[in-house]
């Protein structure tokens, strides 16, 4: 991952990643195999916790989610239900 243009590297292929979509791969990355709540990621990412009703943290996991699997033919990312988001390698 290069910070400075926010893209991803994997295999060779590059990833062009929103702001967002980096930031948030970047928070996986640093917790690596540890569960993370969406509220977590919530504060992280915008600055307050999520609202129970509030599907932002899904949707951008999901646009992440799917741009990974374009790369990718393992799951970077698993839903841990009740729990959060995994991020393993």
């Amino acid at each position: 991952m290069s910070h400075s243009d926010r893209r991803g590297l994997w295999d060779g292929q590059l990833i062009d990643l929103t702001g967002a979509e980096f930031e948030l791969l970047a928070l996986f990355y640093a917790n690596c195999g540890e569960v993370i709540s969406r509220d977590r990621i919530s504060i992280a990412l915008k600055g307050h916790s999520a609202s129970p009703f509030d599907r932002s943290v899904d949707t951008l996991v999901s646009r992440l989610r799917r741009k990974l699997k374009q790369v990718s033919s393992i799951d970077l990312i698993r839903s841990v239900r009740g729990r959060g988001y995994l991020f393993s390698l």
